[in-house]
């Protein structure tokens, strides 16, 4: 009865070791049956074991890291340091350029806030020989907007501005002119308006505003004024009146204007009126 004790004990412990070694192998063991049919474990690997393998390269990640924020922390705390950069030619060249445009577009809305104040303090000419000659040489001139006829104490010179809306504005002492000068006078700003002489001006204006380093942009621009004063004295001439008179209307305009200290666009009349009018 003993031996069959002993030989039950070994049967139970023979047919409990693969048991024992199945709950021992994890779910990734490969097993290979033999020809028997018992099946054996070819390999074990131990949690243990992985874990130990995957903690110091975890470990290794984490130091790169730390050693990445630190090297990128220090330029940080040197960019804190480090003293401004000095301004290159190109870029302390561009800045004088931008100042000089700067002032002068604020020179440009000055003179225009400076028209417009003339133009609402002005008095209207509203008699009748002065709103004939205006609507006869608009006629003529083929301006087909209403042009608004005002004198000023503030101006010396006639002067003309505006497309849309054009305006001539005329010395005090126009009210004590004769009837040819306030014609003549009339003609030549009408001329101006019919050329939108204005706009062509405004437009040298900013050029010269944006090349004012440019010496050969302001010469162009002068002239440019001077080209349409001539183009405005021909039309002038070119409707019969005859030179000598036309030019000593101009010299007595720009008298008057030198008398109030004021520059004029008709200070030289000989050089604007073409030699081949004075043999008329």
């Amino acid at each position: 009865s003993a031996a069959r004790v002993t030989a039950a004990t070994r049967v139970t412990a023979s047919s409990d070791a693969p048991a024992r070694m199945k709950i021992a192998a994890p779910t990734g063991t490969s097993t290979q049956s033999s020809a028997s049919g018992a099946s054996t474990p070819r390999a074990t690997i131990h949690p243990v074991l992985v874990s130990s393998l995957l903690l110091p390269t975890a470990s290794a990640s984490t130091r790169a890291s730390t050693a990445d924020v630190g090297t990128n922390a220090a330029p940080t705390d040197a960019s804190l340091a480090r003293p401004p950069l000095a301004l290159t030619p190109p870029q302390i060249a561009l800045g004088i350029w931008l100042l000089g445009v700067l002032f002068g577009l604020a020179w440009i809305a000055i003179g225009r806030l400076g028209l417009a104040r003339v133009r609402r303090r002005a008095t209207p000419l509203t008699t009748y020989e002065w709103r004939m000659i205006l609507e006869a040489e608009a006629m003529h001139a083929g301006v087909a907007q209403r042009v608004a006829l005002l004198t000023s104490p503030a101006v010396s010179m006639p002067v003309t501005w505006g497309v849309l809306s054009p305006v001539i504005v005329l010395p005090e002492s126009a009210l004590a002119w004769p009837h040819d000068r306030k014609r003549v006078v009339i003609m030549h700003e009408m001329a101006h308006i019919a050329r939108r002489d204005s706009a062509t001006q405004l437009v040298a204006t900013l050029a010269c505003v944006a090349y004012w380093l440019h010496p050969l942009v302001l010469l162009a621009a002068r002239r440019l004024r001077a080209e349409c004063e001539r183009a405005c004295d021909e039309r002038v001439l070119e409707r019969g009146t005859p030179a000598a008179e036309y030019a000593a209307h101009l010299l007595e305009v720009a008298r008057l204007s030198r008398s109030f200290g004021a520059a004029s666009i008709v200070s030289v009349a000989n050089s604007r009126i073409p030699s081949r009018y004075w043999a008329t």
